[in-house]
């Protein structure tokens, strides 16, 4: 697990990539990102996730980006067109550049992931993620634990989400640094 000040430095580059792509980085949508930074990327934050709204929503995460608010690091931009949008704060850039390892591949693997789902399919995209990363073994199959979780979407729709989450998962390779003598 990172310190705070990394994990910090990590949020900050995340939300500014986000930002760059023209997205749109509300707290909640947020979550998401870290949650496929963590799970997908395997980047240790040290972020407990559960299901909270349909979701995978990690407290500690919460509490982070609101100290990160105080701090000055993000900043909620006043724009009608994405209420709540965080952006880099006024130190936000000086976070980000303690980072000596920024994690540019595991980072523009998430972004991809974000471009190509509107919000909703993103939820349930993260949510399928959660459900067939979930080390508990249940007695329901994995598409009607996302229907639990998920209840606005259908029994067809949540078998090919939990597909993609599965394919997603197998498919994820994040390309490796080249090592210097």
């Amino acid at each position: 697990m990172l310190d705070k000040i990394k994990q910090k430095a990590i949020i900050a580059l995340l939300v500014e990539r986000i930002n760059n792509n023209n997205l749109w980085a509300s707290p909640f949508f947020l979550q998401k990102a870290v949650f496929l930074l963590q799970e997908l990327c395997k980047i240790q934050l040290g972020f407990n996730f559960y299901i909270n709204k349909h979701a995978p929503f990690s407290d500690e995460l919460q509490d982070i980006i609101l100290e990160m608010r105080i701090d000055e690091i993000l900043k909620q931009e006043s724009n009608h067109l994405k209420p709540g949008n965080l952006i880099i704060g006024i130190n936000g850039t000086q976070v980000i550049s303690k980072l000596k390892e920024k994690p540019e591949s595991e980072i523009n693997v998430v972004i991809k992931i974000m471009c190509q789902y509107p919000p909703s399919s993103l939820e349930h995209l993260t949510s399928a993620i959660y459900v067939c990363k979930s080390p508990i073994q249940f007695r329901k199959s994995k598409s009607d634990i996302l229907r639990h979780c998920n209840p606005f979407i259908s029994k067809e729709e949540s078998i090919q989400v939990i597909n993609d989450a599965q394919q997603l998962i197998n498919s994820i390779t994040i390309p490796t640094k080249k090592q210097t003598a």
